[in-house]
Order: C-alpha cells, then structure tokens, then sequence
C-alpha cells in the first residue's frame, strides 16, 4: 500500500491540468514493471482516470497515467500526512484486515471522522 499512496501522491504532483496524462511515469527505487503492475490496479479501483500500457517483445515498453479521479483525490486527502497514514496501516495490522484499497479507504474515513469529532466536541 506505500507504493500505491506513493503513485497517487506522484500523479497529483507531477500532473498538469490541460495534458490528458503523463507519459514514462516512473519512481525511483522501484521497477517499471511494479510500477506498471501498481497503477493498472489504481486505475481498476477508480483511484486514475487512464492507464495505458504499451509492450513491446511482450514486456512493458513505457504506460501512461491519467489524473487523479475525486476519489483518488479523497484518499489522498485522508493519507498523505505521514503520521496519520502509520496509524492507518498500523490499525489495518492491528485488526488484521485484508491490505485492500478500499479497507484503507475505510479505515482512513473512520480514523478522519475521529478526528472530526473531537474537533466538534
């Protein structure tokens, strides 16, 4: 799941409104494959708006991502300070739950709207 967040976090700083998609994307310390692997399941879980792989002799040649969808945009809003995505990962842990999109969804909704609470109270 760090791979994932780091994706998402990437796509929303590298991505210029008006362009469609990045072309080469890419992460240091980490295969293109991975990568690849990575962002066509952050596409099937609607997190994307485009994914493109392009092979070549049957291996990944270079893909394209496109923007960060509002749901994407949502889970990043609720993961991207450090801090509270470890207390996330560490109650997915904790309870032992499947490392799935959207149980960390799930779970970073319920860690947000306790801190709402306490805001409100």
């Amino acid at each position: 799941m760090d791979l994932i967040r780091e994706i998402l976090l990437t796509i929303e700083e590298e991505y210029q409104p008006g362009k469609g998609y990045i072309k080469g994307f890419s992460l240091e310390n980490y295969s293109k494959e991975l990568v690849a692997e990575h962002c066509d399941l952050i596409y099937q879980d609607g997190l994307i708006k485009d994914y493109s792989p392009h092979y070549s002799d049957n291996k990944i040649g270079f893909f394209t991502v496109g923007p960060l969808t509002s749901s994407g945009h949502d889970f990043i809003a609720k993961v991207r300070d450090q801090e509270d995505w470890d207390k996330i990962k560490e109650k997915v842990e904790e309870k032992r739950l499947p490392k799935t999109v959207e149980n960390f969804s799930r779970v970073s909704g319920i860690f947000v709207g306790n801190i709402l609470s306490e805001i409100i109270s």
